[in-house]
């Protein structure tokens, strides 16, 4: 086994050693295209040691079993999330360039001289001051760790999964980590404010988790629970309204528990013990409420523009969309990738269910089984919602990676109990279904996380050109050159700014042209001089 991992992890580094991208062509099979060999035959090595320990599991020591776990889901993490750190010469996703700037502009100047987007110093305070934070005191450019950050993001949620689902299960920690990294093709796995806040949500379904299975009231971990929720309103304001409505969803189960239906069959005494969660809920509702008092105007807007958007969908009839806001006319080979974006979160959905289910009708630890399921329906509500009436834009991405998280952890408490039960052939199938459906998600999780790469690349060129922009904006050499970047740097984000990168992508003639012409000198029909 040591071994296997061995050479997978030295393909790992022949694979980033032979490639690299320095630009990209407007198609979404760009990057799977450019990957070399050794890439394909170590992700091919990762799938099958990833079967092999799901059933050789019963040979190995218990020490052994957390190290080549760990080794494995390190070797998968880079492999399917960190390949581009080391063959892009810049992060990728332009929302990291507009936080970089500003996470500059305050380690520069400090919050007294903030001239960016207000929203990241006056809602997203503390991630926007501990990024600020670790680039000062650790020279580091905020590009530098926009780089690699992914990595580090994808190792914590891993090794907190790991964590939970170990105390939750006897056997298959791994499903946990490995589910979540081979289904999170999302975007959102970046330098931003709300990745944080998904990092404090898997820290605090950890310390919740050990309040439902603890006899006695722990007042510790209940203190840790509130300084863990405090912290989640300053990092990322929107983040905590995901969570209570999930909270909520719990609640619900909960009464149906409470009605002593069969399906349930829940005692008196686990609803007892699924109330200390209950009692949380009241608490950080009163928190997060004092928090929108505080930051009113920033909350009260983008609900009421969320809202907005809804009834808008509803009323044009636009309930569902197929692509989302950086594409206007997409190539087939990213709708293709967005078809498989959107069947993934289909197939995760159901056999999300199927696996609530199953713990829900076998014997075992009541409280989690109610705890899990309803906090997967709570998440799967939102996006369904959201993707429903058309608010696309935080109905898949934004939910889906909180989804992930109970969704993982139920993969791997099903997994045991089909074990335990495993005369049933019907749940064995399930047990089959689930561990195939990891392995060609992690397989096809390249295109899936990649597609979109096309619209958010940005090449050593362009990111110069963009610093002279900064650099020369109240100088003459501004003028000519703004048509590159008709927009402030840090609003890169904004939707137009996505539709003129497209724009640029599929119309690179014109684009050219158009920039040749604004820098005509001289022009007499035969000869044309421009400004370099």
């Amino acid at each position: 086994m040591y071994i296997l991992l061995i050479n997978t992890f030295t393909l790992w580094l022949l694979s980033i050693h032979t490639t690299h991208i320095a630009k990209y062509l407007p198609s979404s099979f760009h990057y799977i295209k450019s990957l070399s060999l050794f890439y394909w035959l170590g992700l091919i090595l990762v799938s099958m040691l990833f079967i092999i320990f799901i059933y050789k599991e019963k040979k190995l020591k218990t020490k052994s079993e957390d190290l080549i776990s760990l080794t494995l889901i390190i070797i998968t993490i880079l492999f399917l999330y960190g390949t581009p750190s080391f063959i892009y010469s810049n992060p990728r996703i332009l929302d990291v360039y507009a936080f970089s700037h500003i996470i500059d502009i305050m380690t520069r100047y400090g919050g007294n001289f903030f001239t960016g987007n207000p929203m990241y110093k006056s809602q997203f305070q503390a991630s926007t001051i501990l990024f600020s934070i670790i680039s000062q005191y650790a020279s580091i450019t905020s590009l530098a760790i926009a780089k690699y950050y992914t990595i580090y993001l994808m190792s914590m949620i891993s090794l907190l999964l790991y964590s939970t689902a170990k105390k939750i299960s006897i056997k298959y920690y791994i499903i946990a980590p490995m589910a979540y990294l081979s289904l999170g093709w999302v975007p959102e796995y970046n330098l931003a404010p709300q990745s944080i806040s998904l990092l404090l949500t898997c820290v605090l379904q950890l310390v919740l988790i050990s309040i439902l299975k603890s006899n006695s009231n722990n007042s510790t971990k209940v203190s840790l629970a509130i300084i863990i929720w405090v912290t989640m309103c300053l990092s990322h304001a929107l983040t905590p309204i995901m969570n209570l409505v999930s909270f909520i969803i719990i609640f619900l189960v909960d009464i149906l528990s409470k009605k002593k239906l069969h399906i349930l069959n829940v005692a008196y005494e686990i609803r007892s013990k699924v109330s200390k969660v209950f009692r949380l809920m009241v608490l950080y509702t009163t928190i997060y409420v004092s928090y929108i008092l505080y930051q009113s105007e920033f909350i009260i807007k983008r609900v009421i523009s969320t809202i907005e958007a809804i009834l808008t969908n509803i009323n044009s009839e636009s309930t569902f969309v197929v692509i989302d806001r950086s594409v206007i006319e997409p190539s087939y080979s990213y709708l293709l990738g967005y078809k498989l974006r959107m069947l993934i979160i289909v197939i995760t959905i159901t056999i999300g269910l199927l696996c609530a289910l199953i713990i829900l009708l076998t014997e075992g630890e009541k409280p989690l089984n109610i705890y899990i399921s309803g906090l997967f329906l709570g998440y799967t509500f939102i996006g369904i919602f959201l993707v429903a009436t058309g608010y696309n834009i935080y109905g898949t991405g934004r939910t889906y990676i909180f989804l992930l998280i109970p969704f993982s952890i139920l993969c791997s408490m099903c997994m045991n109990e089909i074990q335990r039960l495993e005369h049933n052939k019907y749940l064995r199938l399930v047990r089959y279904s689930v561990v195939v459906f990891i392995v060609v998600s992690m397989t096809i999780l390249p295109i899936t996380r990649y597609a979109s790469d096309p619209y958010n690349f940005i090449s050593e060129s362009e990111l110069t050109g963009k610093n002279f922009c900064l650099k020369e904006k109240n100088t003459t050499y501004y003028g000519n050159i703004q048509v590159i970047y008709p927009i402030p740097f840090e609003y890169a984000y904004y939707t137009h700014y996505y539709n003129f990168i497209e724009m640029k992508s599929k119309e690179g003639k014109e684009y050219a042209d158009k920039f040749n012409e604004i820098n005509i000198i001289y022009n007499s029909g035969q000869f044309k001089t421009s400004k370099v």
